[in-house]
C-alpha cells in the first residue's frame, strides 16, 4: 500500500467487485499493521472511502482492541464504521491466558470509545477457545464443544476464573505434555454485554457463529422456528435489541 498505483489499483478492483455482486458495502481485515506502514494504510482508507462513497457504497474496517500502532481515532474518522475485535488478549502465539478478561474488556474498550464514536463502533465478542501445549510452546484454536469434549476426554473441570471471568481447565497428555485451556463462552459473553449495556455502540457481532457455546443464543438473539434469527444489518445485534 505505500505506493499510490497500487492503492489505486487495489481500490477500484474492490469497486468493480462489489458491484459485479451487486453489494453496497465491505468489510476489510488488515491485521498486524506496524506503525511504519500506518500512513500509507490510512492513505488506502481514505482513497477508497471516498471511491466507494461516490458510488453510494459504505467501508466497515476490522480493528483489534488493543494494538497501540493503530491509529484508532482517524480510522472511526474515515470509514463508516469500524468492528473491534474484543478478543486475542492471549493468542497462540503468546502464552497461556485468558482471550479476553473482563478487567482488559471493560478498560480497552472504554479507551477506543474515547476516540471512535460509539454510533460508529461494532464490537465483535469472541465464542472460541485455545489450547496451548505449554512444553512445546504451541496453540490449537478450538470451538466451545471441542473444548468440552476435551475437558471431559481428560476428565478435567472447567471453572470459572474469578479474575478474568473466563472459563479454564487443564490436563496432562499420555506423552506428559501439559496443556492449558482457555476458553470464550455463555459466562464471558453475559458479562460483556452487562458491560455493553452501558455503551450506546452501534451494535454487535459474534466471532464466530458456528463455534459459539450454544446457550448464548438464550440471552443474545432469539430463536424463530428452531433457527437463530440473524439480524441482517453488517452482521450486527444492537444492543438495545437485548
Amino acid at each position: 500500500m505505500g505506493e499510490p498505483q497500487n492503492r489505486t489499483k487495489l481500490s477500484h478492483l474492490i469497486l468493480e467487485k462489489l458491484s459485479e455482486n451487486g453489494l453496497r458495502a465491505i468489510n476489510l481485515d488488515f491485521e498486524q499493521i506496524d506503525a511504519a506502514s500506518m500512513m500509507s494504510y490510512l492513505k488506502f482508507l481514505t482513497e477508497l472511502t471516498e471511491l466507494l462513497h461516490a458510488n453510494n457504497m459504505a467501508v466497515t474496517i476490522d480493528v483489534p482492541l488493543d494494538n497501540d500502532d493503530f491509529d484508532y481515532e482517524e480510522i472511526g474518522n474515515i470509514v463508516d464504521l469500524v468492528v473491534v475485535m474484543a478478543y486475542d488478549q492471549h493468542y497462540e502465539q503468546s502464552k497461556p491466558g485468558p482471550i479476553a478478561s473482563q478487567s482488559w474488556f471493560t478498560a480497552k474498550l472504554s479507551r477506543i470509545l474515547e476516540v471512535i464514536p460509539p454510533e460508529k463502533t461494532i464490537v465483535a465478542l469472541g465464542q472460541y477457545s485455545y489450547d496451548w501445549d505449554i512444553d512445546s510452546g504451541t496453540a490449537e484454536t478450538l470451538d466451545f464443544y471441542q473444548a468440552i469434549d476435551r475437558a471431559r476426554s481428560h476428565e478435567s473441570t472447567i471453572a470459572t476464573d474469578d479474575e478474568s471471568i473466563n472459563s479454564t481447565f487443564s490436563y496432562v497428555e499420555a506423552n506428559g505434555h501439559r496443556h492449558e485451556v482457555w476458553m470464550l463462552d455463555a459466562v464471558s459473553l453475559w458479562n460483556e454485554l452487562l458491560v455493553l449495556r452501558e455503551q450506546q455502540v452501534y451494535g454487535l457481532s459474534i466471532w464466530r457463529t458456528g463455534s459459539e457455546d450454544a446457550t448464548i443464543w438464550s440471552f443474545y438473539s432469539k430463536k424463530n422456528q428452531g433457527n437463530v434469527e440473524v439480524v441482517k444489518r453488517v452482521g450486527a445485534l444492537r444492543v438495545g435489541r437485548l
